[in-house]
Parts: C-alpha cells; sequence; structure tokens
C-alpha cells in the first residue's frame, strides 16, 4: 500500500529566534497539506497547515502557498538555515 510522504521544505527561525520548520505532507489518497511548526522545548508545534485539492501534477496551488507566505510575512521567518545550522538547531 502507498503511504503518505512528509517532506521539511525548509528550516528558519522567527523574529524572536524561535526555529520553525515549514513541511508539505502528501496524502497516498490525493491532495497536499502544507504546514509550518515551530519547536517549543523539546515538542513541535504546529502553527499553521493549509489543505490544498489533489493537483494532476501532485503540487499543491498556488493559493495554498499564499497563506503559507502571508504567516511567515507576519512572524518575521529568518532566512533558511544551511544543513550545517540546522543540526546545530536541532541538538540544543
Amino acid at each position: 500500500t502507498e503511504s503518505d510522504r512528509i517532506r521539511t521544505i525548509v528550516s528558519f527561525r522567527s523574529r524572536d529566534n524561535v526555529l520553525c520548520r515549514e513541511f508539505e505532507v502528501d496524502a497516498a489518497r490525493g491532495g497536499t497539506v502544507m504546514g509550518l511548526a515551530c519547536r517549543e522545548g523539546d515538542l513541535w508545534r504546529l502553527r499553521i497547515a493549509v489543505a490544498a485539492p489533489p493537483a494532476a501534477t501532485g503540487y499543491a496551488p498556488a493559493s495554498s502557498n499564499a497563506a503559507i507566505e502571508s504567516y511567515l510575512t507576519a512572524i518575521d521567518a529568518g532566512d533558511p538555515l544551511a544543513a550545517d545550522e540546522e543540526r546545530a538547531a536541532l541538538a540544543n
């Protein structure tokens, strides 16, 4: 059977220096959820998630991305972390 696929899109720090990640979940039965979670202690807290209807190409429509982009602007998301920066942030 097929399973859902989760992809980390980018990790970054918010204006208040909180580690956050943008991600996508491609459902095995169709559709995509785009979301953003931020780390609080040892836990990841979902901040926003937007469901997109299935598309023939397997990608979410741009309108779904607009909600995520608006949220990123609201929290003043920093530049994407490089792989070594992300590893160091996750180790703390």
